[in-house]
């Protein structure tokens, strides 16, 4: 599994449907190698908020636990359960 975060952009006002400040900016994350998972696009108040907003992955990899299991390289389980 790939876990893509793209770098902060500005929002453009005509493309979302919620008023935006001149600072907002957006992150884009794709899951690569888990079909049923797209984040999409993360908004944030500025672009450090927007990448801090998209880099928290660790609720959705525990939701996705669930169903899938997830290891370190080293073969270690990503959660301690």
């Amino acid at each position: 599994m790939v876990i893509r975060v793209f770098a902060p952009k500005p929002v453009d006002p005509d493309s979302v449907s919620f008023p935006v400040a001149a600072a907002t900016a957006v992150c884009t994350v794709e899951f690569d190698g888990i079909a049923d998972e797209t984040l999409g696009d993360t908004y944030g108040a500025d672009s450090l908020q927007a990448l801090q907003l998209a880099v928290d992955i660790e609720p959705v990899l525990k939701r996705l636990s669930k169903r899938y299991d997830f290891f370190f390289p080293s073969g270690e389980g990503y959660f301690d359960e």
